[in-house]
């Protein structure tokens, strides 16, 4: 999940791959406030326990319309991005076959238009987007960050055989005012497996930056965006694998890790891992049965948010399913015994939805 803007209102804006057909996607969105009647109190035990379906259960939750559509044969897995918090942008992917790479490059204004969100235009596949110049290179699920109003683009599956290039670069940016794509410069070291990826503006100068973390490879990369240049450092420690969505709050890269169950803050300049307890085992179980991993956003000062989907079977006999959809906002505090390095969460609310079909793919903080 990418930290866009900072308004009063928060939006969580997510997407729906939709099972048996994964060239259709579906975006959501709905607000996040505490004051949302479809809360659950987390220290319940009720609220990661959907398991069993019932239709006093259905009653309970609210479902969600789709505000946009993207059908598209050439992009099975694209990355997303958002610009402006309002256009949101679809990256490469792959075709059905998955042996073929994508360039592609969609824009949709749909979501904050709702006056062009009628039944009429959600029926019309690809209705609301416009092509875009290609990306330089072909990218299966690329990782990307908005900083300012470009779109910087890094990684993806490029073949087994990649080697980057300027015409063909693993790392490239957009910048809609000539809507062209340059390459960047070649990082000091390419992961070799999936990476997390943040990106934040400094505190003490007017630079932006974009750190990846590649756990596998034990390397952490920072991109100053205003100078151009990329720095490399070790990242001394042994932890679960994960990838995908990170937040940098205070100095500090923040992620999930959906194995575990726990928190993870790793400071970028004292090289201090920070970890917490799980946060719940019954939330962890919940998690393994479902195949998208959690999306992490922060909403300022100590407080975040986890975007997460379970489902529960609604009949044996049909294996007809309902996922339910869980945005967990929480709060964090440090152990004050410095060599402990613990990080302690307190549950806030957790905000639930029923959706009746697809697979969580994305999640974006407006």
């Amino acid at each position: 999940m990418e930290v866009v803007s900072s308004p009063s209102k928060r939006t969580i804006c997510f997407a729906l791959q939709q099972s048996g057909d994964w060239g259709r996607f579906e975006w959501y969105t709905f607000d996040l406030s505490s004051e949302d009647p479809i809360i659950t109190n987390c220290s319940s035990s009720n609220y990661v326990h959907v398991h069993a379906y019932s239709d006093e259960i259905e009653e309970e939750f609210e479902s969600l319309t789709p505000k946009a559509y993207l059908y598209n044969d050439e992009a099975r897995l694209p990355g997303w991005a958002v610009v402006g918090g309002h256009q949101l942008y679809a990256l490469g992917g792959s075709g059905k076959s998955c042996k073929r790479y994508s360039n592609s490059v969609r824009r949709n204004d749909l979501l904050v238009s709702p006056r062009l969100c009628d039944p009429q235009t959600l029926g019309v596949p690809d209705k609301g987007w416009c092509r875009l110049p290609r990306m330089l290179s072909r990218r299966e699920e690329p990782q990307s960050a908005v900083v300012g109003d470009k779109i910087y683009v890094f990684g993806g599956a490029m073949g087994r055989y990649y080697k980057p290039s300027n015409r063909h670069p693993w790392s490239e940016v957009y910048d809609p005012k000539y809507n062209t794509w340059m390459p960047l410069p070649p990082p000091p070291f390419l992961p070799t497996r999936d990476f997390l990826l943040a990106s934040w503006e400094g505190e003490e100068t007017t630079h932006a930056y974009i750190a990846i973390l590649s756990i596998h490879d034990r390397v952490s990369l920072l991109y100053d965006v205003d100078d151009r240049r990329w720095t490399q450092s070790e990242f001394p420690y042994h932890v679960d694998f994960a990838h995908g969505s990170a937040v940098v709050a205070g100095g500090l890269f923040y992620w999930f890790s959906p194995s575990e169950g726990n928190l993870h803050a790793y400071d970028l300049d004292s090289k201090v891992l920070y970890t917490s307890s799980p946060v719940d085992p019954t939330f962890v179980n919940g998690l393994l049965r479902d195949e998208a991993d959690p999306m992490l956003g922060h909403l300022g000062g100590d407080t975040f948010c986890l975007l997460y989907s379970l489902y529960s079977k609604v009949d044996p006999s049909t294996r007809t399913e309902r996922r339910f959809l869980h945005c967990l906002k929480f709060n964090v505090t440090f152990d004050p015994n410095p060599t402990r390095r613990r990080i302690k969460i307190s549950l806030g609310f957790c905000q639930s939805y029923l959706v009746k079909h697809g697979f969580l793919c994305k999640g974006v903080l407006l």
